[in-house]
């Protein structure tokens, strides 16, 4: 792992470019979450995963997206 691009890319780009990179990562990220009967996992949505709130990255959900959509 090259810490030193991560960081050059981390420091030199824009909130919104940062968005980007997690929407083109959206496919591989999973939030798991625990319920009486086990670990679940939750996947991003896939129309619009990930979306900016005012300065924090806010993951949506499959699960967030059908309640927003009833």
């Amino acid at each position: 792992m090259n810490m030193s691009k991560i960081l050059e890319f981390y420091n030199n780009t824009t909130p919104e470019e940062k968005c980007q990179l997690l929407n083109m990562m959206a496919r591989d990220i999973i939030i798991p979450y625990r319920k009486k009967n086990g670990i679940h996992d939750y996947e991003l949505c896939e129309e619009n995963p990930v979306s900016m709130n005012g300065t924090a990255f806010q993951l949506n959900t499959k699960e967030f997206s059908k309640h927003c959509n009833s």
